[in-house]
């Protein structure tokens, strides 16, 4: 017999399910839009950015490019977004999570990329994990 507590999960589950489907006909009908940005200098991604392009080739070899997600609080499970080095130098772009008391990416407070021209895509899970897939 399903307990209460397993009920509300699934039903939770199936209401996110259907959020995302909604927002999904929405984007793709071109009612909600999320923004592409591209940035040469630190930046904080919103809940409406969906792709980041970072040119960290004028950046300082030893600080490189921070990247700092938003508040897992105020995002729902199944939220991406795309992080790209775009440039052809060695300098580090980091993404950071905004609270590094509880939020965590795959179990790490950042995640660094240095090789050009290499991204990294990164979920939530509406709790205050990142995942990076």
């Amino acid at each position: 017999m399903p307990t209460v507590s397993n009920s509300i999960r699934t039903a939770v589950n199936t209401m996110d399910d259907v959020r995302r489907a909604l927002m999904k006909i929405l984007q793709d009908m071109g009612i909600i839009k999320r923004n592409t940005v591209t940035v040469d200098a630190a930046y904080s991604i919103t809940r409406f950015d969906s792709i980041i392009y970072v040119d960290a080739e004028d950046a300082l070899p030893a600080v490189g490019i921070n990247i700092t997600l938003p508040p897992t609080g105020n995002l729902s499970r199944g939220f991406q977004v795309d992080v790209k080095k775009i440039d052809i130098s060695t300098n580090k772009v980091t993404i950071k999570v905004d609270n590094e008391d509880t939020e965590t990416i795959d179990l790490a407070t950042d995640l660094e990329i240095s090789t050009p021209q290499a991204s990294r895509t990164l979920s939530c899970n509406g709790g205050v994990l990142w995942h990076v897939l």
